[in-house]
């Protein structure tokens, strides 16, 4: 797996060229595939309502309304290539420049990933690598798993507390880890005082002499 990913023994170029392919190619068009799939569902079972299971009521169709094609279906047409043109006018007007070329050999430092992938990266910081890859791996195994694990017949936010709770959980642990993984490795200003955040985001006071020795210590 290792060696498919980077495309040979070592980092290269062509494993840029693969991950250039996953995220431009292959996860759009997995995205587009199950909202496809989605709709289709949509459309030949219905929208399930907020009825417990086994206690659905029939939903009544309303005489007189407007149909989803054409008349839907061409407001969103116009809203998407209003969108399009926006976009295609600010890449043409005022396009973002790359900057450097990346060097695959060379990383710089402070690197982080961008603000999605950082909860997850700082998380791999506090266990040993088969740890992280197993914890980390395990929640999109166990959002695939809850359907099965909580059985609760009823369907409404508000009478699902246990999966409520864990919902919440969830994205707390994800703006924590999140934001101590942004602060992690730098140097942050609060209330006068200076303080130095380590690896994990654990915070620091900076004396005067510390910081002349960190200083030197980067030198």
């Amino acid at each position: 797996m290792k060696t498919l990913m980077r495309g040979g023994t070592a980092v290269g170029e062509e494993t840029l060229s693969r991950f250039f392919v996953i995220h431009v190619i292959i996860l759009p068009w997995t995205v587009f595939f199950l909202i496809a799939i989605h709709l289709f569902l949509v459309r030949f079972q219905g929208i399930a309502t907020m009825d417990p299971v086994g206690d659905e009521k029939e939903t009544k169709v309303k005489d007189g309304g407007i149909p989803f094609f054409p008349h839907h279906m061409l407001k969103e047409g116009v809203v998407f290539f209003i969108l399009m043109g926006i976009l295609i006018t600010l890449s043409i007007l005022s396009p973002f420049e790359l900057g450097e070329k990346a060097d695959p050999l060379s990383t710089p430092e402070g690197i982080k990933p961008e603000w999605y992938f950082l909860p997850m990266y700082h998380v791999l910081k506090y266990f040993s690598k088969l740890l992280g890859i197993f914890f980390v791996g395990l929640a999109p195994v166990l959002l695939f798993l809850w359907p099965f694990i909580d059985r609760t017949p009823q369907r409404h936010p508000l009478k699902r507390p246990i999966s409520i709770t864990v919902g919440i959980l969830v994205l707390l642990s994800l703006l924590v880890f999140g934001m101590l993984g942004h602060i992690s490795e730098s140097k942050q200003k609060f209330f006068g005082r200076e303080y130095h955040f380590d690896i994990y985001g654990l915070p620091h006071l900076v004396q005067p002499d510390d910081g002349v020795q960190l200083t030197e210590e980067k030198k």
